[in-house]
């Protein structure tokens, strides 16, 4: 009994800390800016790594697409930084993932409740839990971290889970990143034929 009361106390923070922060943007726009950020990364361009890299590892617990992340932090820094701390962040958000979901008891959620569909999907990660992987987090459209809470419940090897998301965000990483910076050597031309 105990047990469920710590999970449904942590499930509730969790949950209070996304409004509340989404209620802070809210209500203080003059403070939750970008200028104020770029003026804090100016000030301490190390401080603003750390809390970058920070946002990075608890992303997943936002389910924000680490592809948006990828793209809004390559206006704050360099492309390397950028694809260093999500390649590294991305295989730290998952362990965290991984293992909070096991603490909190997803897998007896999704057994209970969705029982044909999790052996369906158990029984196509059979032997291929690592292209499986890769092929999902690939796909920048699709919530990796939902993956991850789905391989935990069905008790897919951690390594294989880690090594399959760290494979396909690599090359997301990368793809989108080099696209990226394609389009700013050519911002001004793509803005001038648009007005």
């Amino acid at each position: 009994m105990r047990i469920k009361i710590n999970k449904k106390i942590i499930i509730y923070a969790w949950i209070l800390l996304l409004i509340s922060v989404f209620v802070a943007y809210l209500s203080f726009p003059k403070i939750v800016n970008l200028e104020n950020f770029l003026d804090v990364i100016s000030g301490n361009y190390i401080l603003a790594i750390f809390i970058f890299t920070l946002f990075v590892f608890l992303r997943g617990f936002t389910l924000i697409s680490p592809l948006i992340v990828t793209m809004v932090s390559l206006l704050f820094f360099s492309p390397l930084e950028v694809f260093l701390i999500n390649s590294f962040g991305i295989v730290v958000s998952s362990f965290l993932i991984y293992k909070v979901s096991d603490c909190l008891g997803f897998d007896d959620y999704f057994e209970s409740n969705y029982k044909d569909k999790v052996e369906k999907i158990r029984k196509s990660f059979e032997k291929k839990e690592i292209p499986i992987m890769i092929g999902w987090s690939f796909f920048p459209f699709f919530p990796t971290d939902v993956l991850v809470y789905v391989a935990a419940s069905l008790k897919v090897s951690l390594w294989r889970c880690l090594v399959g998301i760290f494979i396909g965000t690599v090359l997301i990483n990368f793809i989108s990143i080099y696209l990226a910076g394609k389009l700013m050597e050519y911002q001004d031309i793509i803005v001038s034929s648009l007005f």
